[in-house]
C-alpha cells in the first residue's frame, strides 16, 4: 500500500546544505518513493506541525550487556567492569549465559528502535536484526576469551559461514575483533584474512584507558594504530573505538588512512576515562561517529543523551557535526543503498518526528541535542 505523508517540514539536503522545507513524502514498501506526487492517494498521513528528519545509526553497542544496566556508583573503571561481567558469566551456565543474552539483546534492539535508532553495529547480531527487520552491521566476533571461543576458534571458515548466511541488503557483515589486549598475534591474521575475504568492516576497542594503552604497549611494543597499520587494518572499513588515549601522532595516520573513530561519551565518563578530543579530530579531518557502547557503561541507547554528554565537555562542536555523526557518516560505512542518513528519494522510510513545525535548522538541531524537544520514531 502507498502512504503519502504530507504537510509536513522535512530536514533536506541539497549542494551539501541543509534546508527546512514542506513536502509531501509518497512511501512504497518501506522507502521513499517521490517527493510532491501530483497522483491520488488513497492513504495520507498528515503531518501538519510537525518536523520530519531522518532516522539515526548506532555506530558502537554491545547486545548482551543490558543485562547490567542496573549496576551503580562513581567508581567504576574498565578493568572493574570487564572483572565484574566475567565473574557474572562465569557463575552461569552455558544454557544461562545465552538465555540472558537473548534476553538483553532483544531489551537492547527495542531501545535502540524506541530511540529513532534504524542501523546500528553490533557483534552477533545478524540473526536477531532479521527478527526485528532493522539495519545492521553484523561483527564476527574475535577474541579470545572463553564465552566467544568457539567463534575464534573457528576463524576465517567461521566468518565465512557467518557471512554467507547473514550478508544481505540490509546486513553488513564484517570483524569485531575486541581489542589487541584480548587478541593476538594469530588472531590478528584471523582478521586480516577475514577482510581480504568479503568483511566490510572492522570494529576495535583501541587505547580505551590508560591501562589498556600501556598493556597495548607492551604486548605489541607500539601503539595500537601502528600495529594495526602494518597488516592494512587502517583504512576506510576500519571503526576505531573509544581511542581517548591514543597520541596526535597515531591520529594523524587515522587521518590519512580515513578510517572512522567511535566515540561513546557516557561509557567514557562512567568508567572514570576520557573522550578523545573532538576539536582536535575535526582539525585533522578525522571522521567520527557517536556510539552508545553497552547499556552497563553508556547508560542509554539514546544518541541524544550522548550528544549532550559530548557538548558537556566540547560545547562549540557544530550541532550539524552531531547529527552526520549520527547519520550520514555511519551510513557511509554501513554502505547500502536504502540508507544514506539524508532524506531523499529511494531511501529508507523511517524517521524521527519532531512535534512541532520548526523551520529553522541552527535552532532546531541546538534545541535537538539539548534534549529540548518531543519527538518519536515513525516506521512507514
Amino acid at each position: 500500500m502507498e502512504t503519502n505523508l504530507v504537510n509536513g517540514n522535512i530536514l533536506i539536503k541539497k549542494n551539501g546544505q541543509y534546508f527546512i522545507e514542506q513536502h509531501n513524502l509518497l512511501i512504497h514498501n518501506h522507502r521513499i518513493v517521490e517527493f510532491d506526487t501530483s497522483r491520488t492517494v488513497t492513504h495520507t498521513i498528515d503531518m501538519r506541525g510537525k518536523l520530519i528528519i531522518c532516522s539515526f545509526f548506532n555506530i558502537h553497542c554491545h547486545l548482551g550487556e543490558s543485562i547490567f544496566g542496573n549496576i551503580d556508583g562513581d567508581d567504576w573503571t574498565l578493568e572493574k567492569y570487564l572483572d565484574y561481567t566475567k565473574d557474572y558469566n562465569d557463575s552461569r551456565s552455558k544454557s544461562e549465559q545465552q538465555a540472558e543474552w537473548n534476553k538483553s539483546a532483544k531489551y537492547t534492539i527495542e531501545a535502540n528502535i524506541k530511540n529513532g535508532i534504524s542501523g546500528f553495529c553490533a557483534a552477533r547480531s545478524g540473526e536477531i536484526s532479521e527478527q526485528y527487520g532493522i539495519n545492521n552491521m553484523a561483527g564476527y566476533p574475535l577474541m579470545k576469551s572463553e564465552k566467544l571461543k568457539t567463534f575464534t576458534e573457528a576463524g576465517l571458515n567461521g566468518f565465512l559461514l557467518y557471512n554467507k548466511k547473514f550478508k544481505s541488503e540490509t546486513c553488513n557483515v564484517g570483524v569485531f575483533f575486541h581489542s589487541l589486549y584480548a587478541n593476538d598475534r594469530e588472531t590478528l591474521e584471523v582478521a586480516t584474512q577475514c577482510i581480504s575475504k568479503g568483511a566490510e568492516f572492522i570494529s576495535i576497542h583501541i587505547s580505551e584507558d590508560a591501562k589498556t594503552r600501556q598493556r597495548e604497549d607492551m604486548m605489541y611494543g607500539k601503539e595500537a594504530v601502528y600495529v594495526l597499520d602494518e597488516l592494512g587494518l587502517v583504512n576506510e572499513k576500519t571503526i576505531l573505538v573509544h581511542c581517548g588515549y591514543t597520541s596526535n601522532n597515531a591520529l594523524k595516520v587515522v587521518s590519512e588512512r580515513r578510517a572512522t573513530i567511535a566515540i561513546c561519551p557516557i561509557s567514557n565518563i562512567f568508567l572514570n576515562t576520557k573522550m578523545p578530543n573532538v576539536y582536535d579530530l575535526e582539525q585533522m579531518n578525522i571522521k567520527w561517529c557517536l556510539g552508545t557502547d553497552g547499556l552497563g557503561t553508556g547508560r542509554s541507547f539514546s544518541l541524544i543523551e550522548q550528544a549532550k554528554m559530548l557538548k558537556k565537555y566540547y560545547g562549540s562542536i557544530a550541532d550539524i557535526k552531531i547529527l552526520q555523526s549520527i547519520t550520514e557518516i555511519p551510513a557511509s560505512i554501513y554502505n547500502r543503498k536504502h540508507y544514506s542518513g539524508i532524506i531523499e528519494e529511494g531511501r529508507l522510510s523511517e524517521f524521527v518526528v519532531i512535534e512541532e513545525q520548526r523551520t529553522n535548522v541552527d535552532t532546531v538541531l541546538k534545541d535537538l541535542f539539548e534534549g529540548n524537544l518531543n519527538w518519536k520514531m515513525m516506521r512507514i
